[in-house]
Formats: structure tokens, sequence, C-alpha cells
């Protein structure tokens, strides 16, 4: 036996060799086949080309059945489209194509609350600390067993969480609670939201502003920076909780600051206050009293159209006036006056002061009211000042005198002295100052005085007297007529 060794080149030819074994083992890879391969398949949404079942090995997905022509196989990685027939053949090219149509099922949007219907839109809320959470909370499923999700990409797997980056897109779907996806229970579209803060910022306010004692936080000052500007708030820090009423009273040397509420009636986000505020510093200036009196009658007006003085009686005429010095609520006009009480008038034109003025009832005639009263003819004397009805003063005046005069020239009422019918008098009471005079109206019907008859006698006998009272009008007859 003769025994061989490999040099050098024979090394060389042993590899080449092995390379033609190879390179001849992949071109005769198993081709997918028609039996092998269905050709019709469901996927849910986000399936991949991948994912297309075949059998053979080596192969390929393909976006034609040319083999010439078409040799760029379809990334695995790329999502299937609906309703579209791709090809599986072998990645040498050898192969006849096998046709799949896809079928790819989703199910529909989840709806929204911002705008309804829009499948793609931009959000622009007025702060850049919107989460994810809150995107989703304006969505809502329409699949029973589904919930939302905020996703990073449209076809991504990763999940929105935190605080949503300024100026990125965000995709909201609706899919299956369980985790799992199959062609019962697919993932939804995805709706696309863009993300597009717009902080509110503060509004302008100058500082320091400059008060008579007795300001409220309702004389503070500041501007909106937006035509959409609903309101300015006003708080006692940077970072308190809860505006101020406007009928806070100012505190002198101290900062009060600001905040703004835009709202944009076109906007289905809620409106938005500004995060930071405006520092105002408050100066108070003492408030001078100016003194005077004002003096009114006791009751206004005539006859029975009368009323008591009222905080609209005022000087000057239709002014706002207060009850205290420092008071922040204004009089209702119809607030009766209170005789010695004072009352304060800030809008006297001069700065930083106010009138005090001090109300005075001037002494006021009081006659009573409208009176009807009645008396028999047989009645004794009385004075008739005593049946006239009191006023809104109260009793009347005691020395009044009547017209005409009365029968007696005094305020005795007689009625012996009228006959029955009815009287009317006026009562006067002369006032002792400025205040008019004063009258009332008292009517006095005078009845007839009644009448049992003359007297008469009738004899019985005692025995007939039980016999009378039991039964009267068996006896008619033996009593004077009129009488029973």
């Amino acid at each position: 036996m003769q025994n061989f060794t490999l040099g050098k080149k024979g090394y060389s030819l042993l590899l080449f060799l092995l390379v033609l074994l190879i390179g001849s083992a992949s071109s005769y890879a198993q081709c997918p086949t028609p039996a092998g391969t269905d050709a019709s398949q469901e996927f849910c949404f986000l399936a991949t080309v991948g994912q297309i079942q075949r059998d053979g090995t080596n192969t390929a997905v393909y976006q034609t059945a040319d083999n010439v022509n078409d040799t760029q196989p379809i990334p695995s990685s790329e999502i299937l489209n609906d309703d579209t027939t791709y090809f599986v053949g072998g990645q040498s090219g050898n192969c006849t194509r096998v046709p799949v149509m896809v079928n790819v099922i989703a199910e529909e949007y989840p709806t929204n609350t911002l705008f309804p219907g829009q499948n793609s839109f931009t959000i622009s809320p007025c702060t850049n600390k919107f989460t994810a959470s809150d995107l989703a909370g304006f969505f809502e499923t329409t699949v029973a067993g589904y919930e939302i999700r905020v996703y990073e990409e449209e076809f991504g797997t990763t999940q929105a969480s935190g605080q949503l980056t300024p100026n990125d897109s965000y995709f909201v779907a609706q899919v299956s609670s369980s985790g799992t996806s199959s062609p019962d229970n697919c993932p939804s579209l995805r709706v696309s939201v863009g993300y597009d803060p717009q902080p509110t910022p503060p509004p302008t306010a100058a500082s320091p502003q400059t008060f008579c004692d007795g300001a409220t936080v309702g004389d503070l000052e500041a501007q909106g920076t937006s035509p959409n500007t609903q309101s300015i708030r006003w708080y006692r820090t940077a970072t308190s909780f809860q505006p101020l009423p406007d009928n806070t009273i100012l505190i002198n040397g101290t900062s009060y600051f600001a905040t703004q509420v835009i709202n944009d009636r076109n906007s289905p986000l809620p409106p938005c206050e500004s995060e930071t505020r405006t520092k105002v510093d408050v100066i108070l200036q003492p408030r001078t009293n100016v003194e005077s009196t004002q003096e009114f009658c006791a009751s206004l007006g005539t006859g029975n159209d009368f009323r008591m003085p009222q905080v609209r009686d005022l000087s000057p005429e239709g002014g706002t006036f207060f009850a205290d010095e420092n008071s922040t609520t204004p009089l209702d006009p119809n607030t009766v006056l209170v005789d010695g009480e004072d009352y304060f008038n800030r809008d006297n034109g001069a700065e930083c002061s106010q009138d005090r003025i001090t109300v005075a009832f001037r002494d006021t005639p009081n006659a009573g009211s409208t009176t009807q009263t009645t008396t028999c003819e047989n009645e004794t004397p009385f004075n008739l000042v005593d049946r006239i009805n009191d006023s809104q003063l109260g009793e009347p005046d005691r020395d009044g005198t009547f017209s005409p005069a009365l029968s007696t020239g005094t305020q005795i009422f007689n009625p012996a002295d009228y006959s029955p019918g009815t009287y009317t008098f006026n009562y006067n009471v002369s006032s002792s100052s400025s205040c008019p005079d004063d009258t009332a109206v008292i009517s006095v019907e005078v009845l007839a005085s009644p009448n049992a008859g003359p007297g008469s006698t009738t004899d019985v006998c005692s025995n007939d007297v039980p016999t009378i009272l039991a039964d009267p009008a068996q006896f008619a007859g033996l009593l004077p007529a009129g009488i029973t």
C-alpha cells in the first residue's frame, strides 16, 4: 500500500471542495409548497411579514411572483397590509413562489372626547406637565374587556408613561386587557395625537401699587396676556392654593400674587391657570374722614304714602355708602337710616378721604294713620285721639286738633251730640321744626241705640208661671205687642 500526504497545494484543494459542497447544499434548499403554505391567512394588526406561515427552508417573502426582476425579499419586520397578496419563495430564486392572501384584523379606533370622530389631531394644553395618563383619560374603549394604552410609536410596543415630551407624537389604541393578541381579540388601529403644549404665562402688573386704607383685593390691578384671559386671581403667597375673595382688605407692606386663567372657547381642553405668579407689593396710605351731618324728617311722604328715610336719601345722590369706616360691603340703597348713626361715602373726589355722615332726625309731627271707628249714640263720651291708629312713628301726638271741630270743642267725642251716621274728621298736628305738619283722617260711624219698647204689666197666677216658661207661645196673647 502506498501512503499519500497532502502538501500545501493539497490543503488548498480541500478548502475549495468544502466551499463547493456548502454552496451546493444551499442551492438545494427545500422550496415552499402550496400544500404546506395556507393560501389565505389571518393576522392581528401589527403582525409582521415574518409571521406568515409556510413550509420549506431558507424561504423569503416577496412582493410579486417574478423570480427574475423581484429579487429583494420584504423585511421580516415589516407590518402586514390588509387584503394583500404576498409571495413566498426561496432566497435562491429557483423556487416557484406560492401566493398567500393576508387578511389583517383590527378593532376600530377608540373614541375620544377631545375631537370626536377625528383619528389624527394635535392638542395644545396650557401646561407642559401633561401625562400619558392625562391623555388616556380623554379616550374611551368601544369593546368590552379592552383598555386604553398610549404608545410612543405608531407601530411600536413601548408604552408612554409619565409626562409627555413637548412636540412629540403619541399613539392611542384600545387593546385586550388580557395582554394577548389573536384574531379573537386583536388591538385597534391607533389614534395619532400631536403634543404641542402652550404653557400659560402669568399676568403683567405694576409693583408697588399704592392705595388708601380700606382698599381690597378687588382694587389690585393686573393685565392678562391673552385675548382669551378669563379672569385674574390673587393669592396670599406664591404657592397658596385658595384665591382671595375680592372683598379681602389689603394689608400695608404686604405682597400679593396674581395668576391669570385662560379659557380658549374653541379648545376642548379645560381652562388653564398660569403656574407662575406675578408678585405685587402693596403700600397703603391713611384715610381721613370729612365730618358732616345730614338731617331728615323721621317720616317722608304724605297721607298713606310715606316711608322712613333710607340710604338712597343720603347725599350725594346715587353715592355708594358703607356702614363702617373700613367696611367692604356697600349698603343696600333701601336700608332704613338710624338716627345718630354714621355712614361713610368714599366717592367724594378727594384721594384717601371719605365722608363720615352722621344722620340726625328732626322733630317730626305724628298724627297717626287713617282710621275707621264705630260708636253708639248712647255711648259715654271718649277722647277721639285714643281711637286713632298708630303710624310708622308710633302713637299719634296728643297735642293735635280736629277739623271740623268736635261738638265739645275739645278732643272729646260725645256720641249723644250726633245723629246716627258717618262723620269724617282730620286730626292735625303742627310741626315745631322744618318738617311738614301731619294730618290723619278718622271716620266715626254713630249707630242708633237699641230700643226695647215701652214697659207694661200683665197679671198671671203663680201656678201658671211654670207653664208659661215651658211654652211661652201659648200665652202670646197675654203679652204686649212686640214682647215675647
